[in-house]
């Protein structure tokens, strides 16, 4: 039987733990009744990290002017147990390329298979400073 596949029995002070047989699969996110919870797929755009998994992506943001697409790089690392959720995100101007390097080396350094929970990292948000080395984007 998966680790990954619990019933629930959720109050606001306890849940209580029971696995459940394979052939069962409902999501009801949200839901503070009785309900069952997977743990999912870490999805983001057409990217996907399997629980256990790393995947990279770029996510398309914007559009310049000669057509061409302006995207932002992220990586995600879906744990194999259910965990707490970490956002993490760099250079968000142009010349913070120190944060950008240190979030791709953690990330790199992190095992998905002992990790609880999911990361989601966006090394560099400001990619248009980031390409001119400047500390703001010239098309701001």
């Amino acid at each position: 039987m998966p680790d990954s596949l619990w019933k629930l029995e959720p109050s606001l002070s306890e849940q209580k733990r029971q696995p459940l047989p394979e052939n069962v699969e409902i999501s009801l996110p949200g839901y503070r009744g009785r309900g069952w919870i997977r743990l999912a797929d870490l999805v983001v755009d057409e990217t996907t990290a399997k629980p256990g998994t790393k995947a990279y992506g770029a996510l398309e943001v914007a559009e310049h002017l000669d057509g061409s697409p302006e995207k932002l790089p992220f990586i995600l690392v879906n744990g194999s147990k259910e965990g707490p959720s970490l956002w993490i995100t760099g250079c968000e101007h142009g010349d913070e390329t120190l944060a950008a390097a240190t979030i791709i080396e953690f990330v790199r350094r992190v095992d998905p298979k002992k990790l609880k929970g999911q990361i989601v990292a966006f090394p560099v948000l400001d990619s248009t400073a980031l390409n001119v080395k400047r500390r703001f984007s010239p098309i701001d």
